[in-house]
């Protein structure tokens, strides 16, 4: 079920700007989630993903956003990365992940317009060019890593498992990926 990142060290992915990082941002367990709002397993996970972050307070999630279900997912993904610059990012993504359906855009600007999002300021600024080029920045990292869908995890920086895991499996391999390390110095000690 892991996958060996190639490629690229995952230690040294790069986190953008508008790149949204929930829970402990110095925490010790790391999570990377390559996620598309309007695929079911990335909606359950999302949803699961929120209740971890609410039981352990020693993760770090980092979202990464693949529009791999067509437009709108490129529309909700824009949007939700320009609210950010309102300070309305998480109450957005909440309204994108829990939709029945893929939002058009204009829902999407009656919908932020509904919970205090500035819908002129929130249209500029997906327009930004700086908002697409995340995007692609982001698909182009997950074609160099190996990553083709959603969602796709890294976890603790050193493996890549795609598709969805339930939160039992997660919390699991989160613990063991944040566990001791021994060193290859370390392990050619004679005893």
């Amino acid at each position: 079920r892991y996958i060996s990142v190639t490629g690229v060290q995952t230690c040294a992915l790069p986190i953008y700007p508008t790149d949204f990082i929930a829970g402990n941002s110095k925490g010790t367990q790391s999570l990377v989630v390559f996620i598309d709002p309007y695929c079911e397993y990335c909606k359950k996970l999302h949803d699961e993903l929120n209740t971890l972050l609410i039981t352990n307070k020693d993760i770090k999630v980092t979202f990464k956003y693949l529009p791999i279900m067509g437009k709108n997912s490129v529309v909700a993904i824009k949007a939700m990365l320009a609210a950010k610059n309102q300070g309305k990012y998480e109450k957005l993504q909440k309204v994108v992940f829990e939709s029945d359906n893929s939002l058009t855009q204009t829902q999407l600007l009656k919908i932020a317009g509904s919970i205090g999002i500035n819908t002129k300021k929130l249209e500029a600024d997906m327009k930004n060019k700086d908002i697409q080029s995340h995007i692609d920045k982001t698909l182009e990292l997950s074609k160099t890593i190996g990553i083709n869908g959603t969602p796709a995890l890294i976890i603790g920086e050193t493996k890549v498992v795609p598709g969805y895991v339930s939160p039992e499996e997660l919390a699991k391999m989160l613990k063991e990926a944040s566990g001791p390390k021994t060193s290859l110095k370390d392990d050619n000690k004679k005893p």
